[in-house]
């Protein structure tokens, strides 16, 4: 008995070894890190300056609240709704690996409360920054927070408040579900992936096939295997629920 005892004990200590590496070491070391590394991009002090008006848009946000009630209310009980979000300059780091240029258009395959599609839309020059997001109360958050941004933008200098609102302005957002929205306009989508099924990945795989030449897409812990795809990028990046495989391809 004491044997047993002891080997329940050990693995006990072993899985709550590995949580702790996982969902706090591991994510605050690659934060550091990718602190650190951000310090030499030409426009750090610019990107803080737009970090810290996203922090303070999503300060006390409770988004995770609102998508357990849609899917308490709608009697949703599949994984594919879980909820999950970006790190902001996780997500920068990761944007910029697909080089986006001026005009292009970023959507956001469910979108949440919109953190993917505000980061696209003030770190880049984009014409369009669109969010597709089927839960109600969360496409609702999503544009009380573009009308809230605005406000938030207003408190700053006139140079930032001029640049910043021309770039809101590509935002919008879609209450509508993913499967059946039509966006062959994209020139970068993410998607974050990780709880859905294969079989509604296979069915988003099986869509890409709209979309034009050049188009970039980011998806975490799934993978492409189509010819008409290139990998152009693949590690573990920080999200919202620690370290996570992060894969871009681009369509050929």
């Amino acid at each position: 008995m004491y044997y047993i005892h002891a080997f329940a004990i050990t693995v006990l200590l072993l899985v709550t070894i590995q949580y702790v590496l996982t969902a706090y070491i591991f994510p605050k070391k690659a934060k550091k890190t990718l602190e650190n590394q951000l310090k030499n991009h030409p426009n750090y002090k610019r990107l803080k300056k737009i970090e810290a008006l996203f922090n303070q848009l999503y300060k006390r946000s409770y988004a995770n609240f609102s998508s357990y009630s849609d899917r308490k209310n709608f009697n949703i009980k599949s994984n594919e709704f879980i909820y999950g979000e970006i790190d902001f300059l996780s997500f920068f780091s990761i944007l910029k690996k697909t080089n986006p240029q001026p005009g292009e258009v970023f959507y956001d395959l469910g979108s949440g409360s919109g953190k993917a599609v505000f980061a696209a839309a003030l770190c880049f020059e984009l014409s369009e920054s669109l969010g597709i997001e089927l839960l109600p109360a969360l496409f609702k958050k999503s544009n009380r927070q573009l009308e809230r941004v605005k406000t938030l933008i207003l408190h700053h200098d006139r140079d930032f408040s001029d640049t910043y609102l021309a770039r809101i302005a590509s935002i919008h957002f879609f209450n509508e579900n993913i499967l059946h929205h039509d966006y062959s306009n994209a020139d970068i989508l993410y998607i974050a992936a990780t709880c859905f099924s294969e079989e509604t990945w296979n069915k988003l795989i099986a869509q890409f096939a709209c979309l034009k030449s050049g188009t970039r897409i980011i998806v975490t812990s799934k993978s492409i295997h189509n010819q008409q795809f290139v990998s152009i990028h693949s590690h573990a990046e920080l999200m919202s629920w620690g370290l996570c495989t992060v894969n871009i391809y681009k369509k050929i």
